[in-house]
């Protein structure tokens, strides 16, 4: 009879959850609530249309504890709320971290009472043991496996309609989940819990940054990354339930974490809001994220100014703007349709040089990068080595970025590879190459145009600048010389002269003792493949 009445109760609280879940590929909402949740609490966790509620199992609670924890079950059942306990803490309430046998005994009896009133949807081993707060003596992945190996099968006995997961990678870490695959945890957990409401948390779910190309562990769409890591250890299939999410609304400066002192503690009330909105569509794009559990129902106090305001709920009971959005996702689905987060990277063309060119010496790199933001970054190669980088007022969105390189005349005889790659700010890249051949001689063949403009005179100073223009796309080698000539008698004789690279645009200033007629020569000397030049230009030096 108890296993018909348990199953029935599993039956009705799944009806009630499709019949007010949110669309399909939205993550199921869930809410976290402080403490031995009391009747009322439960009412409370219930009205926001929450479908899974929280709650922490302290094993010194226990054995007993059990009668409270079983009400809990049948509680939340009867309201439409499947339970998620996380079991946690050393028989004296301390983090110490625990034996693995002598944990999972605990484990396994608990889930078999959980069970034994209607079972819990499900349980996770431990809380945050990726940080030393709740992980005595600092994070350790090897006894954290072996716990986590040693509770998974005989919660799995004792409850076993019910999900282990693993216990809840504070900020994403992803970097400590590799971790634990490296000591043997595959096979131990059915999904992988993060927690998303780290401290200080302003930035918005769609905001992110990367660390060595992945998506950054303390932003809200780290667990990609994390998701990444799983995959890459044959996990892929596993989903992810982010068991704590939300953004607190103290209006202090910043008091603990990375950021401590440097930046605001909170968000705004109306922010709080609309993060989680656009939070629970963001989970909308990943459906192997099945849930996501905000923190926390009610605000607290005792916990520190920031730990006290994460309610969707004030003090006094009050709603925030924050319970309305929870409230409208859970019952009416995802309002959004904006996209979450710019993961498109720049659309990429190299201009300059085309496939397969060949050059003698100097070699044009030239390209243009679009986003629907702004390009960050434009970076020239050469087999795989860094020419130069280009950013700030030297790059943006459809500027071409052009380098005239005379570096390449060191390079070997033969094929050889130009590639550019181009970063928008949210660190996505576009990557393009082209193949080009040095090779020992070309014909001159291509025009060349010296270009300047008016000779500037300034007492007995003169100054000229210009460019040379060239007809192909290669690069342009070789010198523009210049001889300043005075007019004396019928000829031109050089009195003084100079020299600048060709490739870029130059400019020459003179000073003069003699006053007279003068003239300025600019000559470009050729350099295969293009053909020598020149243009003179007379003044008057008074």
């Amino acid at each position: 009879m108890l296993q018909v009445m348990r199953r029935l109760s599993v039956l009705l609280s799944l009806l009630a959850a499709l019949a007010l879940a949110p669309a399909a590929h939205a993550a199921v909402p869930g809410i976290n609530v402080a403490g031995v949740p009391t009747s009322a609490d439960l009412d409370q966790a219930a009205a926001t249309g929450a479908r899974y509620v929280r709650v922490f199992a302290q094993r010194s609670s226990f054995p007993g504890g059990y009668a409270a924890y079983q009400g809990i079950v049948a509680g939340a059942r009867a309201r439409g709320m499947a339970p998620v306990f996380v079991l946690t803490g050393a028989p004296d309430g301390s983090t110490t971290p625990p034996d693995p046998a002598d944990f999972a005994a605990f484990a396994g009896e608990f889930a078999r009472r959980m069970a034994a009133a209607g079972g819990a949807a499900a349980y996770e081993v431990w809380n945050e043991e990726d940080e030393s707060q709740f992980w005595a003596g600092g994070p350790d992945p090897a006894r954290y496996a072996a716990v986590l190996k040693a509770a998974y099968p005989a919660i799995k006995a004792a409850d076993p309609q019910a999900k282990v997961l693993l216990g809840p990678l504070t900020g994403n870490n992803y970097g400590y989940l590799q971790q634990l695959y490296a000591n043997g945890a595959a096979g131990s957990f059915d999904a992988a819990a993060v927690h998303t409401d780290t401290a200080c948390l302003v930035a918005s779910p769609s905001t992110f940054y990367r660390e060595d190309g992945n998506v950054a562990r303390f932003t809200f769409l780290g667990f990609r990354t994390v998701h990444d890591v799983m995959a890459a250890n044959g996990d892929g299939a596993k989903p992810i339930w982010m068991t704590e999410l939300g953004w607190t609304t103290v209006t202090s400066t910043c008091a603990r974490g990375m950021w401590a002192g440097q930046k605001a503690a909170g968000v705004s009330e109306a922010d709080q809001a609309a993060h989680l909105a656009e939070a629970f569509h963001c989970l909308g794009d990943y459906p192997y994220v099945e849930t996501g559990m905000w923190f926390t129902l009610k605000d607290s106090s005792g916990h520190g100014e920031e730990l006290d305001h994460y309610g969707l709920q004030r003090l006094d009971g009050s709603h925030k703007p924050s319970w309305d959005a929870f409230h409208a996702f859970a019952t009416r689905g995802d309002g959004l349709t904006s996209a979450c987060g710019d993961f498109d990277a720049p659309t990429l063309t190299i201009k300059r040089p085309t496939a397969n060119a060949r050059f003698v010496q100097a070699l044009t790199i030239s390209a243009v990068a679009t986003d629907a933001t702004t390009v960050g970054r434009v970076t020239f190669e050469a087999d795989g080595k860094t020419i130069r980088n280009y950013t700030g007022s030297a790059v943006g969105s459809g500027k071409t970025v052009t380098l005239n390189w005379q570096g390449s005349k060191r390079l070997s005889f033969g094929r050889h590879t130009i590639t550019v790659v181009a970063l928008d700010m949210q660190g996505n890249t576009t990557t393009q190459s082209v193949q080009v051949t040095r090779v020992r001689s070309m014909a001159a063949t291509l025009k060349t145009k010296v270009a300047v403009g008016k000779v500037r005179v300034s007492g007995r100073k003169a100054t000229v600048s210009g460019r040379v223009a060239a007809s192909g796309s290669l690069g342009l080698a070789g010198k523009v010389r210049v001889a300043w000539q005075q007019k004396r008698g019928k000829r031109w004789k050089t009195i003084h002269g100079g020299l600048r690279p060709a490739g870029k645009p130059f400019t020459f200033t003179q000073r003069f003792k003699g006053a007279g007629r003068w003239r300025v020569t600019v000559r470009y000397v050729g350099a295969a493949p293009y053909r020598a030049s020149s243009t003179s230009k007379a003044f008057t030096i008074r």
